[in-house]
C-alpha cells in the first residue's frame, strides 16, 4: 500500500513539474509587460547606448529589469509616468538585462530593479530595489544642476 502512495506522489509531483515548465516556456506565468504608446520611455540597447545615453547633455535615468522580477514588475509603472513628468529636461528608459546582459555587467548590476542616473555619460546616483517616484525625480533634479 505504502509503495502504491509513493509511487503516486511521484508521478503528481512530475507531472505538476512538467506543466510548470511548460508554463514558463509558453510565458503563461509571467506575461509581456505592455508597453505604453504614449510614454516617452526609451528602450535602450548596446547599439545605440553610446548616442542615447553616454553623449545626452540631458539627464538620463535608466531602469534595468527583467520581465520574470516582480519587484521590476512594480517598478515599470512609476518609471514610465516619470518618463512623462520629466520628458522636457531630461531622458528616461529601461534596459532588459535578458537581452542586454554586456550593458549590465559593464555597469556592475547584481540586483534588480537596479536604476542608474546618468550625467554627462558618467554614473551620478545608482538605486537598488523598487525605488519610489520623488527620489527618483530628486536624483534626476540634482543631476540637472
Amino acid at each position: 500500500m505504502m509503495e502504491w502512495m509513493k509511487a503516486k506522489v511521484v508521478t503528481l509531483f512530475l507531472a505538476a513539474l512538467a506543466l510548470w515548465v511548460l508554463a514558463n516556456r509558453l510565458g503563461w506565468l509571467n506575461p509581456p509587460i505592455k508597453d505604453d504608446p504614449t510614454s516617452p520611455m526609451r528602450h535602450f540597447t548596446a547599439a545605440r547606448w553610446e548616442q542615447e545615453v553616454l553623449a545626452s547633455t540631458k539627464p538620463v535615468l535608466v531602469d534595468f529589469w527583467a520581465a520574470w522580477c516582480p519587484p521590476c514588475r512594480s517598478q515599470g509603472p512609476i518609471v514610465s509616468e516619470l518618463a512623462k513628468q520629466v520628458s522636457a529636461t531630461a531622458l528616461v528608459g529601461k534596459v532588459d538585462v535578458g537581452k542586454e546582459g554586456a550593458l549590465a555587467a559593464r555597469y556592475g548590476i547584481s540586483g534588480i530593479p537596479a536604476l542608474l542616473v546618468f550625467k554627462r555619460g558618467k554614473v551620478v546616483k545608482q538605486f537598488t530595489g523598487l525605488t519610489a517616484a520623488s527620489d527618483l525625480k530628486r536624483a534626476l533634479d540634482d543631476a540637472e544642476l
